[in-house]
């Protein structure tokens, strides 16, 4: 493997029996474990100009429990980002999250720092506009559509995260009834632009009617999320009964992420916060009292080509270079993809 060794355990239990380790397996988990314990330190990561004081450590956001296990140290994705972050399984219901992570003004000075005209925080930053002609715009739009928008059927829809409003538009244009929650102050001006109706803020913070929408997507917004239990239960409460909510996230048991183990893009501290596979998704919703429809994986050539650009340090651009990947989209039906799409429904009758 490209990384460092992966911990996939699911749910393990407290007092782990390493006595089988080697001499470097045993080096890795014990940094894993000095920087969880030890969020002042360097080595837990840190936002480039600011103080590691805006680290915290966190409970599981799962089911609250306070023990957990390292799996490995991840770098950022950004050059505006330095620092080292650890990753960590709970214990108790083997959920997998960052710890410590950034919280308060460091996180909100991670974003900003981010920021350009034009591009959108939470989310991956996107592409910077490229020449070419047909193919590339081709390649683009297999490769960046967004797979939760085969599974919207009817409105009114609420798009948490809808960055640009590019799927917005798209039901729009199917004649749904549609509105956005956006947190850039750039992404939402070209909302509003284009004739959306679209609300500033996060998600924990917009106020939401109880029951006002038949159809909720996010695509790659609940791993940005610091409770994500919290976050679904609140979208539970504003879907009618019988409505359906679309979630996509990063798979960090995909054969890509175990390929390329720390160097995984789809790690990306410290924005995302906890890391999903199809198991511990699919018990987040069910604890959020949803019914799980539909549960799969997808893969993405770009999913190679960004965590082998963060291996070798410099930007995999070339068309030629991303289409020879083209296989990983068999990975989806294997259930090895590295993008996790989950459709569930609020039940018409509550237990």
């Amino acid at each position: 493997m490209l990384g460092d060794r992966v911990d996939t355990s699911y749910g393990a239990p407290h007092g782990r029996d390493y006595r089988h380790e080697t001499y470097g397996e045993q080096e890795r988990r014990e940094s894993v474990q000095d920087a969880a314990e030890s969020p002042s330190t360097s080595n837990g990561g840190a936002v480039s100009g600011h103080p590691t004081d805006g680290l915290e450590r966190v409970a599981c956001p799962q089911c609250g429990g306070s023990g957990y296990h390292p799996v490995r140290m991840t770098a950022p994705n950004r050059a505006e980002i330095r620092g080292s972050f650890a990753v960590v399984a709970c214990d108790r219901c083997g959920l997998t999250y960052s710890n410590p992570r950034l919280s308060g003004p460091a996180l909100s000075a991670a974003y900003a720092s981010l920021q350009r005209p034009g591009l959108t925080t939470p989310g991956p930053v996107a592409e910077p506009p490229q020449p070419g002609g047909a193919l590339r715009r081709w390649w683009r739009h297999l490769t960046q559509r967004q797979v939760v928008a085969d599974w919207v059927k009817e409105g009114p829809v609420l798009d948490v995260g809808c960055n640009d409003g590019q799927l917005l538009l798209e039901l729009r244009e199917r004649g749904l009834q549609v509105s956005g929650i956006e947190v850039s102050p750039e992404a939402l001006e070209r909302c509003r632009a284009r004739g959306l109706q679209v609300r500033e803020g996060t998600i924990e913070d917009v106020a939401l009617e109880d029951s006002a929408y038949r159809t909720i997507t996010l695509s790659h917004v609940l791993e940005h999320c610091p409770d994500p239990v919290a976050v679904l239960q609140k979208l539970w409460r504003a879907l009618a009964p019988g409505g359906r909510i679309v979630v996509a996230v990063p798979n960090h048991l995909g054969l890509v992420a175990r390929v390329f183990g720390s160097y995984w893009h789809g790690w990306d501290p410290p924005f995302h916060m906890t890391h999903f596979d199809p198991a511990s998704l699919r018990k987040v919703l069910e604890g959020a009292n949803f019914r799980v429809d539909t549960l799969f994986t997808r893969g993405n050539p770009d999913d190679v080509t960004r965590s082998l650009g963060k291996l070798v340090g410099r930007r995999v651009d070339a068309l030629w270079a991303r289409a020879a990947f083209l296989p990983v989209w068999a990975l989806g039906p294997l259930a090895l993809g590295g993008e996790i799409c989950a459709v569930a429904h609020r039940p018409l009758l509550e237990n």
